[in-house]
């Protein structure tokens, strides 16, 4: 037994085996710990996020959310002031402290001002009479235009004014544009203001006259000189 002990070469052998023993079990708890620690960060390919990542992400989300909910808030109370009770319509109109601005049928001189109370003398009539229109001076055949927008009501032939087309131009506001020929325009067509409906022709009732065109201005019935609508 004694020799046994004093062996060197069986001492070695003794020594290595209990080295690798233990050099075994190490590595064993090694690869438990790793596995045991992998296992609860991945399954399936997923990584489990840190507790702390987690928080961050959901403030993030819960912040976006916030922020979406306060965007669709603001959108609807912008649509909500852009509603209006008023009626839809296409129509345009003045502002209250606008002016309509009409033009005049065509340019000249005033041959005959509107009179509605004054009696005026008629070269054809060689007589005193109301004068409720304005006689504007012009050569036969230049272009008559319309005062202002609106729709022509009516085309006439008349026996003391000749050919007279009628304009509605609205806010009560009727003209007669009289002593025309070649007239441009048809009942129930819609006019701008400017635009061209007849050429002048002749007025047999002031036929003793110069050449010129006769304006009847009505409003609300009641005839007015058309240069109460031009002022």
């Amino acid at each position: 037994m004694d020799n046994e002990n004093k062996n060197p070469k069986k001492q070695k052998r003794s020594a290595i085996g209990y080295y690798s023993v233990v050099a075994f079990s190490l590595a064993v708890i090694g690869s438990v710990s790793w596995f045991a620690a992998t296992k609860t960060t991945k399954k399936d390919g997923y990584v489990r996020p840190k507790a702390s990542e987690y928080q961050s992400d959901t403030g993030s989300y819960n912040n976006t959310k916030e922020q979406e909910n306060t965007e669709n808030t603001e959108k609807t109370e912008s649509a909500a002031n852009t509603v209006s009770d008023e009626p839809y319509t296409t129509e345009s109109k003045p502002a209250e402290n606008e002016k309509i601005k009409y033009v005049m049928p065509v340019e000249g001189a005033i041959l005959k001002p509107f009179s509605s109370v004054d009696l005026q003398y008629s070269s054809t009539y060689a007589d005193m009479r109301l004068h409720e229109g304005v006689d504007i001076k012009c050569n036969e055949g230049s272009i008559v235009k319309s005062a202002y927008k609106g729709t022509v009501t009516d085309i006439l032939d008349d026996s003391l004014y000749g050919k007279v087309v009628v304009i509605d131009h609205g806010n009560g506001v009727t003209v007669r544009y009289c002593g025309l020929k070649d007239i441009a325009v048809k009942a129930g067509q819609t006019v701008e203001a400017g635009e061209q409906i007849a050429f002048s022709g002749e007025v047999p009732c002031e036929c003793a006259d110069e050449p010129h065109i006769h304006i009847d201005a009505i409003i609300d019935n009641e005839n007015i000189s058309v240069f109460d609508l031009l002022n």
